[in-house]
């Protein structure tokens, strides 16, 4: 076991070769293209609880208010805070709506750069322009979803607000 330790001191590992500094520029845009790649996927996620909230939010309204507004008397006032909160649900399911993100596969890169004829270095850079791609067309997708999400929570403050509107009219009116 001693001989094991004196061995182990003198046969060091052989150190690693220096990168290029191309090289080295890969490393790190490929790590924060990572990192940039985690931070676009919360955003998506967090955009879709915030649509999934105005869904449910509308659906309440909507059965909460919904029967109390439209009556024989005043039917016509009380749609506009229902045909608002359905224009909440619509643009909440667009903000919802699965889209395909269209960069390679995992299995498309491994077959295709596994066996490749080209440098190490060259599949780096490969590589990274591949995770650059997704990255731009999630925060493009991201945009659009936050934009629609935007519109939801305006209609749904409308609804809300019209909705409101509605009783105090109806409640002067059959006063």
């Amino acid at each position: 076991m001693l001989n094991a330790f004196w061995k182990s001191r003198e046969d060091p590992a052989p150190p690693e070769p220096a990168l290029t500094p191309q090289q080295a520029r890969v490393r790190l845009l490929n790590e924060e293209l990572s990192q940039l790649r985690g931070a676009a996927v919360e955003r998506t996620r967090t955009t879709d609880t915030k649509a999934s909230f105005l869904v449910v939010a509308a659906g309440f309204l909507a059965g909460v208010a919904g029967s109390e507004l439209v009556d024989s008397d005043t039917w016509f006032i009380g749609l506009v805070p229902l045909s608002l909160t359905l224009a909440t649900v619509v643009v909440s399911a667009m903000a919802l709506w699965p889209r395909a993100l269209s960069v390679p596969s995992a299995r498309f890169v491994v077959d295709t750069y596994v066996n490749a004829d080209m440098a190490p270095e060259t599949l780096e850079d490969h590589l990274l322009e591949i995770r650059t791609k997704e990255v731009e067309k999630r925060n493009a997708q991201n945009e659009s979803k936050a934009g629609l999400t935007k519109w939801g929570f305006i209609l749904l403050i409308a609804a809300m607000a019209s909705s409101l509107a509605v009783v105090v009219v109806t409640a002067i009116l059959g006063a």
